[in-house]
């Protein structure tokens, strides 16, 4: 992905971008360039969940622009026919899912906790919530659902 590092900056740069969040957002862009480097994974292979999994294996907690700043380089790769369009999934994630994915998200970003973490917390929430709000655990511990 090195090879694109120099047009992202500049493809910011045409889009108004002040010179403080384009150095941000190629700094950003190497940065995750390496993280790809040391997965294996390579160019054509990058999906939206890279992003997330590359801001969880950071030693360095999230900023505010970080999010954005891989957003706007899948955009530009996208837009330079480098990586895959997104397709839409016809995923309807529970609403029990839908809270786990919230968690998630406020585990990561407000409290910058480590992947690992967030990984252990996850059954956790999710049964809690499957057990108080739309699931109730048999003496067997398998899921049937409320009446």
């Amino acid at each position: 992905m090195a090879s694109y590092i120099v047009p992202f900056a500049e493809w910011l740069g045409d889009r108004g971008y002040g010179l403080v969040s384009m150095r941000n957002q190629v700094l950003m862009a190497a940065g995750f360039s390496k993280w790809l480097g040391h997965k294996g994974i390579e160019l054509s292979d990058i999906s939206g969940g890279h992003p997330g999994r590359y801001l969880l294996d950071r030693a360095q907690r999230p900023k505010l622009g970080d999010t954005a700043a891989l957003r706007h380089l899948l955009a530009f790769l996208r837009s330079q026919n480098a990586i895959a369009e997104e397709i839409e999934a016809d995923h309807n994630p529970s609403p029990v899912e839908q809270h786990v994915l919230a968690y998630e998200r406020y585990l990561r970003d407000a409290r910058a906790l480590a992947r690992e973490t967030i990984i252990n917390y996850r059954p956790v929430v999710r049964d809690f919530l499957n057990y108080r709000f739309g699931m109730v655990r048999s003496r067997s511990h398998s899921c049937v659902p409320t009446t």
